[in-house]
């Protein structure tokens, strides 16, 4: 595969990549309460890497409740 066409596909799925798992929500929130006593421990130096992220939610959950990390 090219370059332009991996982009090309990369770009179709994520128009519709948050609307497929809607019906995960109550899932998605659950993570998100669990993750903030955790994240809380967190030095104001830490790094996190967050690998398969897909539309980064996860990550602008997080830096909406830890913006010091």
């Amino acid at each position: 595969m090219q370059q332009h066409e991996v982009t090309a596909l990369f770009d179709q799925q994520a128009a519709n990549y948050d609307s497929q798992w809607q019906n995960m929500a109550p899932i998605s929130q659950a993570l998100y309460f669990m993750m903030t006593p955790l994240f809380s421990k967190l030095p104001s130096n830490a790094h996190i890497l967050c690998v398969g992220a897909g539309t980064g939610n996860e990550i602008l959950h997080l830096a909406q409740a830890f913006p010091h990390i």
